[in-house]
Formats: structure tokens, sequence, C-alpha cells
């Protein structure tokens, strides 16, 4: 997060940062959403599809590779999965990191009051141990809905998909636009369509199983869950108080505690096997973005 960046006259290599813009191609043809402006990427960091990070290595500013690749068979996008694609690329800037002195100035620059390495330690790995906590809790649960989904065949009218995926696509140009993402990526709404027939179809089957059974929110749990958020900030208490003050917020809250709570009664219910030890990078960084 403290990473400086400065740009330099030499072949980009794994850990640079490259600006790029960039134009996906299919049969000769620009496709929809495989255009973006001042994109940063760093190399080496898995966020592109397979051999485009690669097929930058070695390239300067000013440069203008032209990629040939392939879709993953998997890809989230439907039209694009397995389809060979060519990206025309112009690398504008390449940039390498320089980290900051592990210092006492910086460990209190990160809010470790006695500005000591050990603090600063525990602090990261409680942070890390709660992000693990957060991540296994959603695969668990990603593969409890896929279960339900799998087991409850039925169709929903498209005019929810549609309304469905149309807020999706706003919630991601407003989270682009909070991050500061400079792109002229503009999806069509039928890109959010499988996500958003899956989100109403699961808000379905959620509602129904929580009706049947009776189940209530578990306020004790709401406030575990508000504490386990508010700890992330230098002064929790004043989040704690900002849930009990803004019912709207706490409601959303109080919606996924009340799925957890489905999830729960579900793996009661299910047979459950392990999955595969994964160390914490493979665990956090097994999907890749785009």
């Amino acid at each position: 997060q403290r990473t400086e960046w400065t740009d330099v006259d030499r072949g980009a290599q794994n850990d640079d940062r490259v600006t790029l813009d960039f134009t996906g191609l299919m049969d000769g043809e620009a496709f929809e959403g495989g255009t973006a402006s001042d994109i940063p990427l760093v190399l080496g960091s898995g966020t592109m599809i397979p051999g485009f990070e690669e097929g930058l290595l070695g390239a300067k500013a000013g440069d203008k590779p032209v990629l040939e690749l392939k879709f993953p068979e998997d890809y989230r996008v439907e039209n694009l999965a397995g389809k060979d694609v060519t990206f025309e690329v112009e690398v504008k800037a390449v940039a390498e990191p320089k980290l900051p002195e592990l210092d006492e100035e910086f460990v209190k620059s990160m809010g470790v009051e006695d500005g000591t390495e050990e603090s600063l330690r525990n602090e990261i790995r409680e942070n890390m141990e709660r992000e693990v906590r957060q991540k296994v809790k959603g695969r668990t649960k990603e593969q409890v809905m896929d279960a339900l989904l799998a087991a409850n065949e039925f169709t929903v009218p498209a005019a929810m998909i549609s309304q469905e995926a149309a807020a999706l696509k706003q919630q991601t140009q407003q989270e682009m636009a909070q991050s500061g993402q400079q792109s002229t990526v503009d999806l069509h709404v039928s890109v959010f369509e499988p996500q958003a027939e899956r989100r109403v179809k699961l808000g379905l089957l959620v509602g129904e199983i929580m009706r049947k059974n009776e189940i209530e929110v578990d306020q004790a749990r709401v406030d575990e869950a508000i504490a386990e958020q508010a700890s992330t900030f230098e002064n929790p208490q004043e989040i704690i108080d900002w849930y009990k003050e803004n019912a709207q917020a706490r409601a959303s809250v109080e919606n996924v505690v009340l799925e957890d709570q489905v999830v729960d009664m579900i793996l009661d219910q299910a047979k459950v096997e392990e999955e595969q030890q994964l160390s914490f990078d493979e665990l956090l960084n097994n999907q890749n973005q785009a």
C-alpha cells in the first residue's frame, strides 16, 4: 500500500507497474468490454487472463505490442469463454516499485502507536487471520449456495433478472469510480445477467427456507458481525454506535447474518467434506479477475 512508483526507461519486469491502453479484437472486430484506457497493471499480479501480463515483459514506454491470446474455457463472460482474441496494447509508462524503510516513523504512520516492528507484525497477523476467516466462510457459503441451486431447478421472470442485472451494473460502475479507475469499459447489462439470475434464484430460495423453518435473525450474531467490522477501524466504538443509529446499515448486516444462519442450518443437515489445504496467497488470490 505504501509502495512508491518511479518511471523507468527500460523493459518491464515482473512487479513493475505498467500503464496501458488496450483494445480487444475478436475476428478483427472490437468486442464489448474489451477496450480500456490508462489502466495501471502490476505485472505478475495475475489480474489479467493468462498470457496478457507475460506478453508485456520487456516492453518499454511507447511500445505497442500485439498479444494473441485465448480466454479461459471457464471465463465468467459466456460469449468470450474459450475464444481466441487479439489485444492491441499501447504501453504508456513503466514504473518500478520502491518499498519504504521499516523504521519507527513508518510503523507509527500505520497507526501502531509504540512504533515497534513486533506490534506491527502482531497487528498484521490479526488482520490476516480475520481475512482468512472471512474468505473460508465466503467459500463455504458459495459452495452451499451452489448445492442449493443444483438441488432446486426453476425459472424466474425475465423482468426480475433484468432489474437485478441493471442494479449490478450500476454497483460495478460506482465501485470503479470510487476506486479512481478511469476506464472506457462500458459493459452491456447482459454481461451481468448470469450473476443476476443466480442472485434472484438464491434470494427466493433463501427466503423460502427462512419462512418454512421460521428462522429469525440472531441479534447477538449481528452485534458480533458489526464488532468484527468495527475492529478494523481506529475507533471501533464510533462504528458500532453508527450502526446503532443507522437502521438501514444495521438491516444490511442482518440480511447477511440471516443468510449465514440458513447456511449453518444446511451444513448441519449436509454431508461435508474438507477441502485441500491452501496457503494464505492461494486462498485469497485463487481467481483471475479479468
